[in-house]
């Protein structure tokens, strides 16, 4: 985070989500009295409890520990720390239609596309369906100290466009640079047009609007 260009102010929200496979042990009497006076249905009672067990409270000390480590390194965020509990893609799109933010982070395991398919992807899931910009980090053993390198792909679309303006928007390090990427990509082979004239005539004068298309986007300024 510290080398992607974010404000000096935000509010962030560091929550970590304990992926229980088995129930947590039932509660007693006591527990169910007292959690059922602040429960508004039979879901939030479970969830109160769940947040009881050893798990959610071992995710909330991880969520806690992150939080000194972001505070420390952005002293000027307003940092708060939390823990839940059930499928940590369901938890965190649930959390970004109550919150509404602005940006979610998120880890990558590295798996490959085999292991995704048999285990599933959080970051995937929260990729397709959060309600804003999401980003994935992998980490690295060393950070390097050479200047933050972006590769934006631009391909007319609202939501490319807005990508290039999410970019300038930032306070970047000294020295960073970007690199805007237009694929001119042929709609049909070669050969099809040495076969046939007429469509390889046809094929030409996509390709002569296309490359008009790639030059228009690359020197307006966004």
């Amino acid at each position: 985070l510290t080398h992607a260009g974010l404000p000096q102010t935000a509010d962030v929200q560091i929550v970590s989500i304990a992926e229980l496979w088995l129930p947590p042990p039932p509660p007693s009497n006591y527990e169910i009295v007292n959690q059922s006076l602040v429960a508004d249905s039979p879901a939030d009672l479970q969830r109160g409890f769940a947040k009881g067990c050893n798990a959610a409270k071992a995710a909330l000390a991880l969520a806690e520990k992150a939080r000194e480590r972001v505070h420390t390194n952005f002293p000027k965020w307003n940092v708060n720390a939390s823990s839940s509990c059930g499928s940590p893609a369901s938890e965190l799109i649930a959390k970004a239609d109550e919150w509404n933010p602005d940006l979610i982070v998120v880890g990558s395991h590295g798996r490959t596309a085999i292991g995704r398919f048999v285990l599933g992807s959080v970051s995937q899931r929260v990729l397709a369906e959060a309600p804003c910009s999401v980003r994935i980090a992998r980490g690295r053993l060393e950070e390097p100290d050479s200047p933050v390198r972006i590769i934006i792909g631009l391909d007319g679309s609202p939501s490319s466009v807005d990508a290039v303006k999410a970019v300038t928007a930032r306070r970047w390090p000294a020295h960073s640079e970007v690199k805007v990427v237009v694929v001119d990509d042929p709609l049909f082979p070669d050969f099809l047009g040495d076969l046939i004239p007429p469509l390889g005539k046809i094929i030409d004068e996509d390709r002569e609007e296309e490359r008009a298309w790639v030059k228009k986007i690359s020197t307006v300024p966004l």
